[in-house]
């Protein structure tokens, strides 16, 4: 009688004469299995947060007027926050950098323009004034006291004839590090 081996084979386990699973082994050698992968799948498939700046009536402020900082249509809070992330949120913008920042519910109530918004933004997070160093989240765990005031600095220099910034390209990556870029001449 010959001698029998078991050799698993998959989820089947099969008995198998010694001298075959000699072969077996053989054959098994020539097709070895691919040793690493890689896989692609999308993710990060949220939009890039858009900034703006309003007043208590909710009207669009320009440079060098402090207001409510308000990103895809609600407000930013302050959790690390911090003068890097004001600098990269106006350049952001198209502006030179902050003049200040400060947080609060700012307006007395009759004027709450802050509380009928939701906040879409925290935690945003910057390690220069550029925006591609900012982390954030669209989580937040914030009260309206805590939302962000920003004042901008201008973003023509006073001989320079700048031109206004024109719309921004679209977002190289869905979110967290990708890129936009505006020109002005």
């Amino acid at each position: 009688m010959a001698d029998i081996q078991t050799l698993e084979i998959g989820l089947n386990v099969q008995l198998i004469p010694v001298e075959e699973t000699l072969k077996l082994e053989q054959e098994l050698d020539t097709y070895p299995a691919p040793a690493n992968a890689t896989e692609t799948r999308p993710c990060n498939d949220n939009d890039c947060p858009e900034f703006s700046l309003i007043d208590l009536n909710g009207d669009n402020v320009g440079d060098g007027t402090p207001g409510l900082l308000i990103s895809n249509g609600g407000t930013v809070c302050d959790d690390e926050f911090s003068t890097n992330s004001a600098d990269a949120i106006c350049r952001k913008m198209g502006y030179i950098g902050q003049m200040s920042w400060t947080h609060g519910q700012k307006w007395d109530m009759k004027w709450d323009i802050q509380s009928e918004l939701n906040i879409t933004l925290d935690d945003v997070a910057c390690s220069s004034d550029e925006w591609s160093s900012c982390s954030f989240s669209f989580e937040h765990n914030c009260i309206h006291s805590e939302d962000v005031f920003l004042q901008c600095e201008t973003d023509r220099l006073v001989n320079g004839s700048y031109t206004d910034f024109g719309d921004w390209s679209e977002c190289s990556a869905s979110c967290g590090g990708g890129t936009q870029t505006r020109t002005r001449t």
